[in-house]
């Protein structure tokens, strides 16, 4: 269901989760051994500094920022709190927005994406939100499994769409730092609270953002939702659990929003390797599907092969995206690193091969 599991056999590189290849900021140790410090004291129970300095970061009001353990929990949160009776996802796509839906007795429609189109979000789904209506909608900008952005005209419509149905819109941006363009590729200036292109009409919508990607800490567990109006926010947090956010993810996630040029670094190396690995996955015959972050979608061309155990099996930890809705077996997703770790994959990935 999803990646990560290094603890059910010995994985020397685990490709299987994607983070900042840069790895951890050398900065967030000295961060650490301060929050050690305080860990006698309760949390701030409404994470008032870290809002604050979040909302500074995007130029929003901090009253329209929560905090959460990591982006599943908002996730799950917002369904929690908001009560749909109606959702929709598209397919492939993070299979969590489903389980949140799921969990509230939601019913479910499902609007697939199309190979043939490398699985881009576009004008199929915002045709499924006029027919449906559903009273909630999750997307992924960019996706996962297969790394697409939503192009800003795609997102335009994709709102007012939303906000002609009544929809509650819940845009997941967890990897939108890792493209290329950065911010640039956020939706959030959309949702009102930053005086957006659409004048503020995305009246109910909801941005999940994550440090655990863009900063590599996904053992810290910190995501955080812009919201698009005060009510909102306020409504999410009241559904929180109290006390969410530990000591050190809050002085964490306060040191990742100083952090100078960090990001543009590892955006860097991601846009190297993505060009790399998508050249020398193609060479060896796979089918490999265009990404703007920091992963790879692809097929084996004998979808009978599994390369999900065999690369286990030699210490490399990889996705196997047969569980998400429309692949089925032969699909797989790796993350970008640096040219070396690249290198020890590919490596590792012909042997496999040769041995089949």
């Amino acid at each position: 269901m999803h990646g990560g599991d290094i603890y059910s056999g010995k994985v020397d590189i685990d490709l299987s989760i994607n983070c900042n290849p840069l790895g951890m900021p050398a900065s967030f140790r000295e961060a650490y051994d301060k929050a050690y410090q305080s860990l006698t004291a309760y949390p701030d129970l409404l994470s008032r500094s870290l809002r604050e300095k979040i909302g500074v970061y995007h130029r929003v009001d901090a009253d329209c920022i929560v905090c959460g353990n990591g982006a599943s929990e908002l996730i799950q949160t917002l369904c929690y709190a908001i009560k749909p009776k109606s959702g929709m996802i598209t397919a492939p796509s993070f299979s969590g927005y489903e389980r949140a839906l799921s969990n509230v007795g939601c019913d479910i429609y499902i609007s697939e994406l199309m190979e043939e189109e490398d699985y881009l979000i576009g004008e199929p789904l915002i045709k499924d939100i006029k027919e449906k209506r559903p009273d909630m909608v999750f997307v992924a900008n960019p996706n996962n499994p297969n790394g697409r952005k939503i192009d800003r005209a795609t997102g335009e419509r994709l709102i007012e769409a939303c906000r002609e149905s009544g929809s509650f819109l819940v845009i997941d941006e967890c990897f939108v730092e890792l493209t290329k363009e950065g911010e640039g590729n956020s939706l959030k200036d959309m949702l009102g609270t930053t005086g957006g292109a659409i004048d503020g009409r995305a009246d109910r919508a909801v941005i999940i953002r994550s440090f655990t990607k863009a900063y590599a800490i996904p053992g810290i567990r910190l995501g955080y939702a812009i919201c698009s109006n005060k009510e909102i926010a306020k409504l999410i947090t009241e559904s929180l659990p109290e006390w969410n956010i530990s000591i050190p993810a809050t002085v964490m996630g306060e040191k990742a929003l100083e952090e100078g040029d960090y990001l543009e670094r590892g955006r860097e190396t991601l846009a190297e390797g993505l060009t790399y690995l998508t050249a020398e996955l193609e060479a060896r015959g796979m089918k490999v599907y265009p990404s703007d972050t920091a992963y790879i979608l692809f097929r084996l061309p004998n979808k009978k092969a599994d390369l999900y155990e065999k690369m286990k099996a030699r210490g490399i930890l990889i996705r196997d995206c047969s569980d998400y809705r429309t692949l089925g077996k032969g699909y797989y997703r790796i993350a970008i690193r640096n040219r070396e770790i690249n290198d020890r994959f590919l490596k590792i990935l012909d042997e496999v091969m040769s041995d089949e």
